[in-house]
Parts: C-alpha cells; sequence; structure tokens
C-alpha cells in the first residue's frame, strides 16, 4: 500500500489533467498491475543473476529518459503561460544574476514569478547554468539515483524500482521534460542522506567523509523551507550510532552550514528573500482556519521527532522514513485543505509529493525484498 501511494499520489494532478476524474479512478489499478509485473520481472532478473543484461537494460533505461527529455524539452520550454515551466528559466535567471554579484532574489521569471528556491539549490544548479541550462540537472541526479539504489538493493531491484517509479509516477518524466526540478529535488535529498547514512555509521571513521557529506546535504536541504524538517531524522541517527557529543557536534556544524548558505541572501535584502514567501502555501487557508501555518507544521515537527525514537532510527531505513514523514503530512493535509477551501477536487498540491516518492518508494520495495525472500524460505 506504501509503495502504491508513493507512485499515485505524486501525479494525481498531471492524470486528472490529461485524464480526468476516469483516469483517476484507473490509475491506481493500473499502477498495481505495474508493481506486479516489476516485481515478476525483478524475480526473472534475480534468477539469472546475468549482470551483463542487468546493465544494458539500465542503460537503456537513461537513454530512453535522455531521448525524452532532448526531444520534448525544447518543445515545452516555449515561454508561453499554461505550457512547461518556468522553473528552469528561475534557476538560470538566479545562478547567471548571482555570477554578475546581484542579488538573485531581484529577478521575475517571463510568468512574472519570483524565485522561491534557497540558495543551496542555485549553488548545486550552477554547474548545469555553466552548461547551458539547469534543466540538465534533472539528468545528472536520475543517473546518481540509479547508481544508489543499485547500491542499495542490488543492481536488479534497483533498476526494477527506478522503472517502476518513472513508469508508475509520469509527474517524473513530466518534471524532467519540462525542467522543473522536483526530481532534482527529491533525488538530490536521497543520494545526500544515503552518503550521510554511510559516512556515519557506529564503524566510520573517516572524518572528511563525515564532514562531506553534511555540506552536500546542507546544500540539498537548501532547496525549501519545508526540507529543514530532515535534519531531526539526520541529528537522530548520529545519536543513534555515535552519542550525544558527537551530535551536537553535528547540530552545530549543520546548522552553521545552513546559515552560512542561507541567512547571507536574506539580511542582504530582507524584503526581496522571496523563498519565505513558500509559507504562503499554508496561510492561504487561514481565512477559514486560523492557525493553521503554524499548527501542520509544528505536527510534522511531533511526528519527525517521534519516528527519530524508533530502533531503526540509527539505520538508513529509519532515516527514509523520518525524512519522509513530514513532507507526507505537509502535502497530505495541503492536498486535503485545497479540496475543503475550494469545494471541489484539488489537487494541484500532488506534484510536490516528489519530495517523498524516493525515500517512500525505497522502503516499501525493500519491504518487498524482505517479504519474497521469507517466502522463499531465504534468510
Amino acid at each position: 500500500m506504501v509503495l502504491l501511494v508513493s507512485l499515485v499520489l505524486p501525479s494525481l494532478d498531471i492524470v486528472y489533467k490529461y485524464a480526468g476524474t476516469y483516469g483517476l479512478l484507473v490509475y491506481p489499478v493500473l499502477v498495481l498491475v505495474l508493481i506486479w509485473r516489476c516485481e515478476l520481472l525483478c524475480a526473472r532478473l534475480q534468477n539469472t543473476n546475468d549482470v551483463r543484461l542487468v546493465r544494458l537494460l539500465s542503460v537503456l533505461a537513461l537513454a530512453g529518459i535522455a531521448i525524452a527529455f532532448f526531444v520534448v524539452f525544447p518543445i515545452a520550454d516555449v515561454k508561453i503561460p499554461d505550457q512547461g515551466s518556468d522553473t528552469n528559466e528561475a534557476y538560470d535567471q538566479a545562478v547567471i544574476a548571482l555570477a554578475h554579484g546581484h542579488y538573485p532574489y531581484s529577478e521575475l521569471t517571463y510568468l512574472g514569478n519570483r524565485i522561491h528556491h534557497l540558495p543551496g539549490a542555485l549553488l548545486l544548479s550552477a554547474p548545469f547554468v555553466a552548461f547551458g541550462s539547469s534543466a540538465y540537472q534533472s539528468l545528472f541526479w536520475v543517473v546518481v539515483y540509479l547508481l544508489v539504489l543499485s547500491k542499495l538493493l542490488g543492481p536488479q531491484r534497483g533498476l526494477m524500482l527506478f522503472v517502476l517509479q518513472f513508469v508508475g509516477s509520469p509527474v517524473l518524466m513530466h518534471q524532467i521534460v519540462t525542467g522543473s526540478d522536483g526530481v532534482m529535488s527529491g533525488a538530490s535529498v536521497f543520494v545526500a542522506l544515503w552518503l550521510f547514512a554511510k559516512a556515519w555509521t557506529p564503524d566510520h571513521a573517516d572524518g572528511i567523509a563525515r564532514w562531506g557529506s553534511l555540506l552536500l546535504l546542507a546544500l540539498a536541504i537548501s532547496n525549501r523551507l519545508n526540507f529543514v524538517l530532515i535534519a531531526i531524522p539526520v541529528l537522530m541517527l548520529v545519536y543513534r550510532n555515535k552519542g550525544f557529543r558527537q551530535t551536537a557536534v553535528a547540530a552545530v556544524v549543520l546548522g552553521a552550514l545552513l546559515a552560512l548558505i542561507n541567512l547571507p541572501f536574506y539580511f542582504i535584502n530582507p524584503p526581496e528573500f522571496a523563498p519565505l514567501e513558500g509559507m504562503d502555501r499554508l496561510t492561504r487557508f487561514e481565512d477559514w482556519l486560523p492557525h493553521v501555518s503554524l499548527v501542520l507544521p509544528a505536527l510534522a515537527v511531533l511526528l519527525t521527532f517521534a519516528l527519530g525514537w524508533r530502533k531503526d532510527a540509527g539505520k538508513f531505513a529509519g532515516l527514509m522514513l523520518g525524512s519522509a514523514a513530514g513532507q507526507f503530512l505537509l502535502i497530505v493535509s495541503g492536498l486535503l485543505l485545497s479540496c475543503i477551501a475550494s469545494g471541489e477536487l484539488n489537487v494541484g498540491y500532488a506534484a510536490y509529493g516528489c519530495y517523498f516518492i524516493f525515500p517512500l518508494g525505497f522502503l516499501a520495495w525493500q519491504k518487498l525484498a524482505v517479504h519474497r525472500a521469507s517466502a522463499n524460505g531465504i534468510g
């Protein structure tokens, strides 16, 4: 069920836009069939144990995504309202302004939108802007994400989860080919958390890896305000594996990095620091539900803290659950509140599910592997 929800919920808006209400009814059934078929195919690949075949299929999957991008992106990137996305323009304009010594948040896209990405996202996208467009960053993170899945789950199961997500949840391909940053945001955090978990295991003593993983994590979560929640399960993992003293040090270093990356941009020009406008996604409901913009984040914090006391909080699976839970709560709440406020089906919040599709998909797919192994008498 978790796997189904992680795939279906983020794509509700895309499915509704192109297939209507009936599409919403049929879509979960199709995804269930896809999960079943992918599980069967995964079993066959594991039985053959042909690593070269899996590598070939992986290359073909990545090539298919790249071809779709290079064919569709030039068509979608037409700078016409209601067609494509202005997200890549937002990144490009902000990074170019920053390179010229200008304040990046004074820029407006061709749709008149302000730039809402925190500075860490701008810094991570800078190399891709230098090569022509921030839209390329999604392709990079897709490749890295598949490599990490292969490490975590094995080549066969990693590839099948990858295929399942990018076929079963069309919002991911939509984000890629329109130059949006949903895949980059979700995949970069997933990869950063994996590197962090590896560097902060009980038997890991490489200081460079530990502090380097903290830097990458600080950049990855300096993307949206809601990503700050991820700091909680991160520090709980350190506490479980390294004790209170190392947790305090990690908290100070992570806090200092987050402040160094973000606060200078705020203090230079507080009125124009557009990322703070992200709070409007909840404050818009306060006319009929007072204090919701405070209550929901507080509940997300409490939920994330509660999960941090689970026994698996010191492991990667626990880190994934903790990082996804708060995001899931905020997005599902936003969906429900949008429907109530408009008095009709309103699934515009759904695409934000790109933030939790990667950790929840991993957890559910890993759990399926454990059940399958138990059913076969393995382990």
